[in-house]
């Protein structure tokens, strides 16, 4: 339930709507009227909506917090009209039976009001005078010109770039997909350069292993969905702009959906068919691409705009490598600062790109070795033969994939699960993973004859196997792999 009260907020009275004999856990959160804001001495504030539709935005927030979080129940209340110092302005309850699915899930809620509720809030300053009504993210409600906004400062003072960039960014929206080891750092520079809207789109969960390359990310966000914590921590960075987090991997079928009101697409993915994935729609759609891809200590990157007349990524590679000829960075491994440095330059050709910088990358490719320095540019142009001089660059699904949402309408529940990486890469993962069949790549060759049974899924890490197993086997009717990692498949369908 969420709720606006002119009262003062009662915690005792809030926490007693979410009594449950099922909850395991009550998590709360209460944001409070500080005294301070900017180096200004607050003497109080004053909330106002329009209660009807903060209301009805309220209760869409909540309910998507409900399918996203294993959670059992919510209660917001908001406090509004003229609210004293270190009063309550906002408490969030959440029970659910394990307390770190509720504390996730009242985190959520709390950054989610600022930045979806129509609330408004106006200070009162002790050295005279009130602020502009502004939101509760802090926007003010008449768009402050970015270009005059003190953060910008440094960059609009050089000569080359100035108020005009500073807007060009302002009003730019790009998607970011993939907020791992090149995603983070480029968001990071992306955020506090002002970029005006940045949708995020990853379907991971942060791991321990992610955080010595993808330093957005603390001990305090493992387990949480990548995209998500990603736009938390850059709504901390920096209010003044739009952040919408996609919670979900990006497929075939979903990406057009994502691009279509984008000026353009950072592609921070790590593996080839996504790669080809996005690059072929995104040509397809007019979208400009800026492309980066790292192994182990170096990586490239450049610029694919279909309107500049340097060819599409297809001609530079015009088939995709083999599956698993080239491993992840979860299987190869990988120097923490080669991502962020390919990451940290996607974001200046982002910024290149959008204020119309002369040498943006949108003809070269760009090689680095980030431990010896050494860098070079390579001229591309278009290839006359590429498919993309016939018009629309059309994809083929040539592998038994299996979609979220599909698998399970598909295999009506019986399939035979098989893990096919290596013994040691299970090594504390959860028992019921452990109790899957083990078939390491020593022993592809005979999973047909062994098990019968069909359909079979195939699952590893990141997907890369699973489909060079598929394509070894000459991807035969009813086997199939997994689109996402091994941590996501939902076991009760098996």
């Amino acid at each position: 339930m969420f709720k606006l009260s002119e009262q003062s907020i009662d915690p005792a009275a809030c926490a007693e709507v979410l009594a449950n004999a099922r909850a395991g856990a009550l998590v709360t959160f209460e944001g409070w009227v500080r005294d301070h804001n900017d180096g200004r001495p607050v003497e109080a504030l004053e909330y106002e909506a329009f209660d009807p539709m903060a209301v009805a935005e309220g209760e869409k927030l909540l309910d998507a917090a409900r399918e996203r979080f294993a959670i059992l129940d919510v209660h917001v209340v908001h406090k509004t009209g003229p609210t004293g110092i270190g009063e309550r302005a906002v408490w969030v309850g959440v029970t659910a039976e394990h307390r770190q699915e509720a504390f996730l899930a009242g985190r959520w809620i709390m950054d989610e009001i600022k930045r979806q509720v129509p609330i408004w809030k106006k200070e009162s300053y002790a050295d005279g005078g009130s602020s502009e009504w502004v939101n509760a993210a802090g926007e003010n409600m008449d768009q402050m010109d970015a270009a005059a906004n003190p953060r910008y400062m440094r960059q609009v003072r050089m000569k080359d770039f100035g108020s005009e960039g500073q807007l060009k960014l302002a009003n730019a929206k790009i998607l970011v997909v993939g907020a791992g080891g090149l995603g983070c750092p480029a968001l990071q520079y992306l955020a506090a350069a002002g970029i005006g809207y940045i949708r995020i789109a990853d379907g991971d969960v942060v791991d321990v292993t992610n955080l010595h390359r993808q330093i957005l990310f603390g001990n305090s966000d493992l387990g949480r969905n990548k995209a998500e914590a990603a736009a938390g921590h850059l709504r901390e960075l920096n209010p003044h702009i739009s952040l919408q987090a996609v919670a979900d991997s990006v497929y075939l079928d979903s990406l057009p959906g994502l691009i279509r009101d984008v000026d353009l697409v950072l592609d921070c993915t790590d593996g080839f068919e996504s790669k080809y994935m996005i690059a072929d729609i995104c040509w397809n759609a007019g979208v400009p691409v800026v492309q980066a891809s790292v192994h182990q200590y170096d990586g490239w990157l450049q610029i694919i705009d279909p309107k500049a007349g340097a060819g599409c990524y297809r001609c530079l590679w015009p088939e995709a490598p083999p599956a698993g000829c080239v491993g992840t960075c979860a299987e190869a491994g990988v120097i923490g600062v080669t991502p962020g440095t390919l990451g940290v330059m996607q974001a200046a050709q982002t910024i290149a790109f959008l204020t119309g910088h002369p040498d943006a990358l949108t003809d070269a490719t760009l090689y680095m070795d980030v431990m010896s320095g050494r860098t070079q540019r390579i001229p591309r142009q278009a290839n006359p033969s590429c498919i993309c001089s016939e018009g629309p660059i059309v994809q083929e699904e040539t592998l038994n994939v299996l979609l979220p949402g599909n698998w399970a309408r598909e295999l009506a529940g019986k399939a035979t699960v098989l893990d096919i990486r290596e013994p040691r890469e299970r090594i504390g993962n959860p028992d019921w993973i452990q109790e899957l069949p083990n078939v390491p790549r020593s022993e592809w060759g005979s999973i047909l004859e062994r098990f019968e049974k069909r359909p079979i899924i195939l699952c590893c890490a990141a997907g890369v196997r699973t489909r060079a197993c598929l394509a070894m086997m000459g991807n035969p009717d009813g086997v199939y792999a997994w689109s996402k990692s091994i941590g996501e498949i939902p076991i009760g369908h098996h």
